[in-house]
């Protein structure tokens, strides 16, 4: 297919793909800025364990197997921040305000060796900030209800600083309009050439000379529109 054939596409379905685009823009704006995640609250978390006290003079791996625990901690420590248990603590630490599937879709923890960084999502920066903190504040009342090892190896979860409020995605609120403006327009692109591909009609002498395989020797120009 030769470019002025796309173009004659476009040309023909061009208001699908401009409405699709027009259509992503306005819903992803208004996501953004009033939707479930429109704001976004961040706290880091540091997971370790205290070393036993060094008995002897030998060499007996006394800093390496804390390390080790701690990376394991960190490690399932993330796991029980998804779970509904401890969404229910949450829950119930904001007074029911969030039930506990919303927290369970809203909270996304990510490990970097023994810090964990947990991402919490609400429609207004006062929410994912009281969400934020209230994670936190679960961590570390309830912690060694959920590891015994937080209690048993002298384990520490240690809240790196207050909760930090940013409105929109990873990329920012004009960044996620973009990207969901622009996935809009691919997917009008796609759908304008499938339905020409689907339509059966014959709209110019090339076609028909193509389906044929015979030369047109005239054609019957199109009148004003009554």
């Amino acid at each position: 297919m030769e470019l002025r054939a796309y173009w004659d596409v476009l040309a023909r379905r061009w208001r699908i793909v401009v409405g699709l685009a027009v259509a992503s823009f306005l819903v992803s704006l208004v996501l953004a800025l009033r939707g479930p995640t429109a704001y976004q609250g961040t706290i880091s978390l540091a997971v370790s364990v205290v070393p036993e006290p060094r008995t002897g003079q030998f060499y007996g791996y006394d800093y390496y197997y804390p390390w080790l625990s701690s990376e394991y901690l960190a490690d399932d420590l993330s796991q029980v921040i998804k779970s509904e248990a401890f969404a229910r603590d949450v829950s119930q630490r904001l007074g029911g305000q969030v039930s506990p599937g919303a927290v369970v879709e809203a909270v996304r923890p990510q490990k970097t060796h023994r810090i964990l960084t947990v991402t919490v999502s609400a429609p207004t920066a006062e929410g994912a900030a009281a969400l934020a903190q209230a994670v936190a504040d679960t961590i570390d009342a309830k912690g060694g209800e959920y590891l015994a090892q937080l209690r048993a190896q002298n384990g520490m979860v240690r809240l790196l600083g207050s909760p930090k409020v940013t409105q929109g995605g990873p990329l920012g609120v004009a960044g996620d309009v973009a990207l969901r403006t622009a996935v809009g327009l691919f997917v009008g692109l796609l759908l304008a050439f499938l339905l020409d591909y689907l339509d059966p009609r014959v709209r110019s002498a090339e076609e028909i000379e193509a389906m044929l395989g015979v030369p047109v020797l005239a054609q019957v120009p199109e009148g004003p529109a009554a």
